[in-house]
C-alpha cells in the first residue's frame, strides 16, 4: 500500500502548506520507503534519511517556496515492485521532447500483471527497471485508459494530463480471488471540496479534521472521473468483472463516530 494526498484546482489558489504537510506526515503510516511532491510542473523526492515525509518536508525547497498553485500532489511509497530509489519514487512524471511536463500520476496499490499489459499496449516502450506504477503511467499516456478494466491487483490513480489540462481520478474494486463471488474496494480514497479545490487523501481523518466545515466523501468505484468545475464527471465506466486482487487486501479505518458519505453529486459525462 501507499499513501496519496493533495489538492487540485482549475486556477491558482493559495497553498496551505500546513494542511498539505500534515496530510503527508499522516500518510507516512501507509508508506515508509520514499516520498515525493509535485507542484505545478516541479517535483522533489525523498529517500534514505528523507524517506519519511516527516523528515522530508522541512528541507523541501519546493514546499518552502510555493505560495500559490493549481496542482499539488504528494506520495508516500511502500515499495512492492522495483527497488527503492529516487528513480522509482513517486509522483511519476513524464516529459515531452522539449523537456516540459506532459503527464503526472500518483498510484496507491500494486499491479501484478503490468508486464503483460505493457506487452499488449506499449510493446515498443522499454520498461526495464520501471515499477508497475511507472509502466501504467506510460500505458495511459500512450494508449488511454482501457487497461483499467484489465489490471490485476489494486489501484487508486490520481492523474493530471498537461496535454489537455485535465485531471483524472480512479478507484478500483474487484474480486479478492478468482473464485470470489463478491467485489471489494482495492484501496481507499477520500476527498472534499474546499474553496474551489478538490482535496484528497488516502486517510479519512486528516481531511475530516482540516476541512471540518466540508463534507468528506469516498469515491464510487470503477469509474474514471474528471473534474469539471466543482463537480466530478464520469468519463467512462470500467466494470472490472474479470479482474481480481491476487493478494488479500484489508483496509481498516476508524472514524470515531464520523464517516465519509458516498459521493453522488456527479453527472454521467462520457468523453474528454
Amino acid at each position: 500500500m501507499c499513501g496519496i494526498f493533495g489538492t487540485i484546482s482549475k486556477s491558482n489558489k493559495s497553498f496551505n502548506k500546513r494542511a498539505f504537510c500534515t496530510m503527508g506526515v499522516r500518510n507516512d503510516s501507509r508508506g515508509g520507503d520514499s516520498c515525493g511532491v509535485f507542484i505545478d510542473g516541479l517535483v522533489e523526492y525523498g529517500v534514505d534519511k528523507q524517506k519519511l515525509f516527516l523528515n522530508f518536508f522541512r528541507d523541501s525547497l519546493l514546499l518552502d517556496t510555493t505560495t500559490e498553485c493549481q496542482v499539488a500532489l504528494g506520495h508516500c511509497r511502500k515499495a512492492s515492485v522495483g527497488k527503492v530509489s529516487l528513480e522509482t519514487a513517486q509522483p511519476v512524471v513524464l516529459y515531452n521532447e522539449a523537456g516540459e511536463v506532459d503527464y503526472v500520476l500518483i498510484h496507491n496499490g500494486t499491479i501484478y500483471n503490468y508486464k503483460e499489459l505493457a506487452e499488449k499496449y506499449i510493446p515498443d516502450v522499454t520498461i526495464d527497471g520501471l515499477t508497475d506504477s511507472q509502466v501504467m503511467a506510460r500505458i495511459f499516456y500512450h494508449k488511454g485508459y482501457d487497461a483499467l478494466d484489465e489490471y490485476n491487483g489494486g489501484a487508486v490513480f490520481i492523474i493530471h494530463d498537461y496535454r489537455i489540462n485535465r485531471s483524472f481520478i480512479f478507484k478500483g474494486e474487484s474480486k479478492k480471488y478468482t473464485y470470489s463471488k463478491d467485489t471489494e474496494e482495492e484501496r481507499p480514497l477520500y476527498f472534499c471540496w474546499h474553496n474551489g479545490r478538490f482535496c484528497f487523501s488516502s486517510i479519512f481523518e486528516t481531511l475530516y479534521a482540516f476541512y471540518y466545515e466540508e463534507t468528506v466523501y469516498t469515491l464510487s468505484s470503477n469509474n474514471l472521473f474528471t473534474i469539471k468545475g466543482d463537480k466530478l464527471k464520469i468519463v467512462k465506466e470500467y466494470p472490472r468483472a474479470n479482474a481480481y486482487q491476487s493478494k488479500p487486501t484489508q483496509i481498516v479505518t476508524t472514524h470515531y463516530g464520523a464517516g465519509p458519505r458516498v459521493y453522488d453529486d456527479y453527472d454521467d459525462w462520457y468523453g474528454y
